[in-house]
């Protein structure tokens, strides 16, 4: 790209807003360098980006924290990243209302400590790293463990500022909880991975901060028992807030963090329970008669409960560690086949090496780790993808492969092969009709086969 492509967006952003040269490694995706980064500090200087993006024919990647930047398919090039670092401020704060305006660059920890300083609180974490920003969350829509209790992050949105394809700074919704009036365009562009604009702001409710935590951790001697319990703790009176629940891989992946008492075929459990002491306790008090089946419970004390929690957050960092080359893939079935759905993985894909799995199991979603031992044939590993989402299909689910090595990407089916896919390809083609945002995300029918 010639440096003086880039002299308009220098005069319209300021020089220091326009990196070029070594200083753009840091921004790396799929293990290409971007030819340039743009750090704007508006929406409208987002809109000013997008435009020149048009005029010159480039393709923009909308960047956060980069955090979640290795899910997905690769992308086969990379022109410009757009840093919303500068992206950052708190906009409006309402405790009367419960609700926030914040800038998408920001970082979710400040995001929760702009609420925490009225006594409320953001319930939507992204667990795998602490410097996620708002958006890039938003924009992949994750939720952590208290989805159970919470909801899906885009519960907890109320309008969206956004940036499309064409250069418009669109708002969607409104600072009250019945604020659509036409199509709900603000959950459209959550888990839309940037495909359908750059989000530059949110609206977003906000909670009162609970006053009073629990973590209770068992172990059951099979997944059987270990979803068993899951179920019926998630209809149950005593209502936790997250269960969250590791193989025996994942506890050994996370030992040097934690150390769970979990021998192989076991599962261990993390149970939380959230809000006043009395209420805490007592939720605690019912749940012990759901969990008796379990091999041993026990309420952990502050300490080895924030060790607990770190080491679960951290686990797909330490499964990498562990294993070196992994293929990630997520599994959604319904929560009353998640033990069968974890079988089927395991008989699917413990062909290529080591496992470990975690999740939601009460939500019916799974993170599923395979290390790749020695030189395996990318074709065979998406070939045993293909016949693991064909199975889990069948249990009324699905199967995305989250992230694989470099050199799987062309073979990976990524997310298969959707009836709704000319439909997905049509609306990104409305909000961004010269393929600018994410080229590599974009929904296409040849993608997935």
């Amino acid at each position: 790209m010639p440096s003086t492509e880039l002299d308009e967006l220098r005069s319209q952003l300021g020089s220091g807003a326009v990196l070029e040269g070594n200083v753009t490694a840091q921004y790396a995706v799929g293990e290409l360098t971007p030819r340039a980064v743009v750090r704007p500090a508006s929406a409208e200087e987002v809109a000013a980006v997008v435009k020149w993006a048009r005029a010159h024919k480039r393709q923009l990647v909308p960047f956060g924290s980069g955090s979640k930047q290795a899910w997905g398919p690769w992308p086969e090039e990379l022109d410009v990243v757009v840093d919303t670092a500068r992206l950052n401020r708190l906009e409006s704060l309402e405790p009367g209302n419960l609700t926030m305006r914040v800038m998408a660059g920001s970082a979710l920890s400040a995001v929760q400590g702009w609420a925490a300083e009225a006594g409320l609180w953001f319930p939507v974490e992204f667990v795998e790293a602490p410097r996620a920003t708002l958006g890039g969350t938003l924009a992949a829509g994750v939720t952590g463990p208290r989805r159970l209790a919470y909801g899906p992050a885009r519960n907890w949105v109320l309008g969206l500022e956004v940036v499309t394809g064409s250069g418009e700074i669109l708002h969607t919704g409104a600072a009250t909880v019945k604020n659509v009036a036409g199509y709900d365009l603000t959950r459209l562009q959550i888990g839309a991975w940037g495909t359908l604009g750059i989000i530059t702001a949110a609206t977003i409710r906000l909670a009162s901060r609970p006053a009073a935590r629990v973590t209770v951790e068992a172990i059951y001697g099979s997944p059987d028992l270990a979803s068993e319990a899951c179920l019926a703790l998630a209809s149950h009176a005593a209502a936790p807030v997250a269960i969250e629940w590791l193989d025996y891989g994942a506890a050994q992946a996370v030992a040097g963090m934690r150390e769970f008492p979990v021998s192989p075929g076991e599962s261990v459990l993390l149970v939380m329970f959230e809000g006043e002491r009395t209420v805490v306790d007592e939720r605690w008090r019912l749940a012990q008669e759901v969990m008796s089946s379990a091999r041993s419970v026990s309420v952990l004390d502050p300490g080895a409960q924030a060790t607990a929690w770190a080491a679960r957050y951290a686990l797909s960092a330490r499964v990498q560690k562990s294993y070196g080359q992994v293929v990630r893939l997520a599994l959604a079935v319904p929560p009353a086949r998640f033990a069968e759905a974890y079988a089927a993985a395991v008989q699917t894909m413990s062909l290529f090496g080591p496992l470990a799995a975690g999740g939601h199991a009460a939500n019916g979603l799974m993170d599923f780790y395979v290390g790749l031992v020695g030189a395996q044939v990318p074709e065979a590993v998406a070939t045993a993808v293909r016949t693991l989402r064909h199975t889990i299909k069948e249990m009324s689910g699905h199967v995305e492969v989250r992230s694989v090595p470099r050199e799987f990407s062309q073979a990976m089916p990524w997310y298969g092969v959707r009836a709704t896919e000319d439909l997905e390809a049509s609306l990104a083609s409305l909000f961004d009709p010269d393929v600018i945002f994410n080229p590599h995300r974009r929904p296409r029918q040849s993608r997935g086969r």
